[in-house]
C-alpha cells in the first residue's frame, strides 16, 4: 500500500507546471498571434459588464496586482485559457483587440465608468472610438500618454499546466478553480467539462437542452436557459436514465462522474432515439404531464422529471414494442398523479439526494410494461 509521500510524489507527476510573468502589451500580442486562445470551447461566455470590467482598470491604475490567469499548453504549444477570462477579455477588450466569438473581427472597444478611487474614469476609453456606443464621439476621453505606457507594462502573471500533464489533470484543474468561486453555477461547470472531453457529445446534449417539447415540459424561462437549467435538465435526465445514484453520492459530484462516464460508453445514435423518443411520448400526453394533477399550485418540479421522463426513458426500447406507446405513456402518467406513491415520493422535506434514490427507481418500475 503506497504510503502519503509516494501518492504525493505519483500525484505531481501528473502536473508539470511553469509561472511566468508578460507585460499587458506582450500578453495582448501573444492573444493577437494566436499563441493564447482565451476563449476555447469549454470557456464560460465573457459577461462582466461596465461595472466590473472598470473596477478591473482601476486596480491596475492604481497599481492592485491582479490574481493569476491559468492556461493549459496544447502539443502545439499554443495555449488555452483555463481561469481568467473575464480578466483577460476586459484587458483586451479596453484595448480595443478583443475579437468577437468564432471570427477575427474585432469587439467594439469598452468605455469605462466612474469607480470609487477614480471617479473621473467616467467615459474614459484607450482611444476614441465611433464603435462605441452611448457616449458621443466627441465626450470620450483618452488616456494620455503616460497612462498608457503604465497599462502596458502593467504585469501578468501566467500559470502554466504544461505537456505532457494529462487531460484528466486538465478537467480537474478547471473544476477545482471554478468551484471555487460564484461566477459560474454548477451546470457551467459541467458544460465546460463535457466541451473538453467531447465536443460531439456537448453538441448532442445542447440539441436535447434545447428541444422545444423538453422545453415547454419543463416549463423554462428565458432566464432558466440563461443559467443552463435546459442544459442540467438535459444531463439529469440522460445520467438518471443510465446510472444509479449510490447512497453516499453527492448529488453534483455523481452528475460530474456519470455524464463523462456516459461519453465514454454511450451509443450516440441510441442515445439520442432514447431521448428524443421518451419526449415526444411523455409530450403527447400534455405540455402539462409533468404538472401535479392536484392542488392550487400546478408548477414543474424535478419529481415529475425524475420519475415520469426518465421511468420512459429507462424502458424506451419495451415501450415502443406495444401496440400504441402514447396511449400507455398517456394513461400511466395520468395513474401516476392520483397515485399513493406519488404522494410519498414526491412529498416535501427530503434532500435532492434521497428524493432521487425513490423517484427514479419508482419511474423504473411505473413505466415498465408488463
Amino acid at each position: 500500500m503506497m504510503s502519503l509521500q509516494d501518492q504525493v510524489n505519483s500525484a505531481k507527476r501528473t502536473v508539470n507546471t511553469d509561472t511566468l510573468s508578460f507585460s499587458i502589451n506582450e500578453f495582448i500580442g501573444m492573444y493577437e498571434s494566436g499563441e493564447i486562445n482565451i476563449n476555447p470551447a469549454f470557456q464560460r461566455t465573457f459577461r462582466w459588464g461596465p461595472e466590473q470590467q472598470s473596477n478591473l482598470i482601476e486596480s491596475l491604475l492604481i497599481g492592485v496586482p491582479l490574481p493569476p490567469v491559468f492556461v493549459y499548453e496544447n502539443i502545439d504549444g499554443t495555449w488555452e485559457l483555463i481561469d481568467g477570462l473575464q480578466r483577460s477579455s476586459t484587458i483586451i477588450k479596453f484595448f480595443g483587440k478583443l475579437k468577437a466569438a468564432g471570427t477575427d473581427d474585432l469587439q467594439p472597444p469598452s468605455i469605462l465608468s466612474a469607480t470609487e478611487y477614480l471617479p473621473d474614469l467616467n467615459n474614459v476609453v484607450w482611444q476614441k472610438s465611433a464603435l462605441i456606443e452611448g457616449v458621443p464621439f466627441d465626450e470620450q476621453i483618452e488616456l494620455d500618454s503616460a497612462q498608457q505606457l503604465f497599462l502596458k507594462r502593467c504585469r501578468i502573471n501566467v500559470e502554466v499546466l504544461k505537456q505532457p500533464s494529462s487531460n484528466e489533470t486538465k478537467f480537474d484543474l478547471f473544476q477545482r478553480l471554478n468551484r471555487g468561486g460564484s461566477a459560474a453555477n454548477d451546470q457551467e461547470i459541467r458544460t465546460c467539462l463535457v466541451v473538453m472531453k467531447s465536443p460531439e457529445f456537448a453538441e448532442v446534449l445542447t440539441s436535447f437542452a434545447s428541444f422545444n417539447e423538453m422545453q415547454e415540459l419543463c416549463k423554462l424561462s428565458p432566464d432558466d436557459v440563461k443559467k443552463q437549467r435546459d442544459v442540467e435538465f438535459a444531463t439529469r435526465i440522460v445520467c438518471h436514465t443510465y446510472k444509479d445514484l449510490r447512497p453516499r453520492d453527492d448529488l453534483n459530484e455523481f452528475l460530474d462522474r456519470s455524464v463523462l462516464e456516459i461519453i465514454d460508453e454511450a451509443d450516440l445514435e441510441e442515445l439520442k432515439e432514447r431521448y428524443f423518443g421518451s419526449i415526444r411520448m411523455v409530450y403527447a400526453a400534455g405540455d402539462d404531464a409533468l404538472l401535479p394533477r392536484q392542488g392550487r399550485r400546478k408548477v414543474f418540479t424535478l419529481q415529475g422529471l425524475e420519475t415520469i421522463i426518465v421511468g420512459v426513458c429507462r424502458n424506451y426500447r419495451k415501450i415502443v414494442q406495444l401496440s400504441n406507446p402514447d396511449e400507455f405513456v398517456s394513461k400511466r402518467i395520468d395513474d401516476f398523479w392520483s397515485s399513493e406513491e406519488m404522494k410519498v415520493y414526491t412529498s416535501s422535506g427530503m434532500s435532492a439526494s434521497d428524493r432521487i434514490r425513490q423517484t427514479v427507481p419508482l419511474g423504473d418500475h411505473w413505466f415498465a410494461p408488463e
